[in-house]
């Protein structure tokens, strides 16, 4: 009896059901389409690994060359060997995040571009250039700038005093660490404006406080770096400009929403 009402209805209103095998049809595409692009990332990132599992040595010389250069050594010491081994995976599994990050930015604007308006698109893109500009700046000042430093700050007349034998384990980490601390700290206002987009975050305190902030950015640059006025200068400086570009990018955006909201209203 169920049967045969359901198929009577069925029968009387057809575009219904075909509006949602039609939709079905869409998300089962959707979703075949997202579990490839999701294989492609893996198996890239499985061939990148295995690539720099295989060159770790000229991975490990590239990122150590500044510090043989600070500290006019030439080796490393290890105790074992599965320090060794686990401070390769370390190092590897970072070059194959920073190889495999631009492939998985790729594949997100290939699946998300079809469903936003040509605005949205090109706002999309011009976050995703401005977001591979600042890793990119991270980086460098990462690996010339912020580890020469802290290699400076710790071995400060220590050849006076001892002789020292650098670990490889200890140094891997620590700059693995720094890296991906900067690369995060590089990406705050492309975080911040998405983070205004979704959740409105509280912009003109922001604004108001702004003097506040700068002095507790003072007082954290003298309290990290060394007793050093040039350093703790040009640390306070990066700490304000990426704090202002984060104000100015969530201006940005809270001027895109407004204007968006406008027209909608219209």
């Amino acid at each position: 009896m169920y049967s045969s009402i359901s198929s009577q209805r069925a029968f009387r209103n057809p575009s219904h059901t075909r509006d949602d095998g039609h939709m079905l049809s869409h998300v089962a595409f959707y979703m075949q389409e997202a579990m490839w692009k999701s294989t492609y990332v893996l198996l890239s990132a499985f061939l990148c690994m295995c690539v720099c599992l295989h060159f770790f040595d000229v991975f490990l010389f590239h990122h150590a060359h500044l510090f043989f250069t600070t500290t006019h050594t030439d080796m490393f010491m290890t105790l074992d060997v599965t320090e060794a081994f686990s401070t390769m995976l370390v190092l590897c599994v970072y070059v194959t995040c920073v190889c495999v990050i631009p492939l998985c930015v790729y594949t997100f604007l290939t699946f998300v571009n079809p469903s936003c308006f040509r605005l949205e698109a090109w706002i999309l893109l011009c976050v995703t250039g401005l977001g591979a500009m600042l890793f990119v700046c991270s980086y460098v000042l990462a690996l010339h700038v912020v580890c020469p430093c802290v290699w400076h700050f710790f071995l400060f007349d220590a050849g006076h005093s001892w002789q020292y034998a650098p670990r490889l384990a200890p140094y891997v980490h620590l700059l693995v660490r720094v890296l991906c601390t900067m690369h995060v700290l590089c990406q705050l206002p492309c975080i911040a404006c998405v983070l205004h987009v979704f959740w409105s975050l509280p912009q003109h305190m922001l604004a108001c406080h702004r003097k506040t902030m700068h002095v507790s950015l003072l007082l954290v640059s003298a309290f990290v770096c060394p007793p050093d006025v040039l350093t703790q200068a040009a640390l306070w400086f990066c700490l304000v400009c990426m704090l202002e570009s984060v104000l100015f990018f969530v201006c940005v955006a809270s001027a895109y929403s407004m204007c968006v909201k406008q027209h909608f209203f219209a």
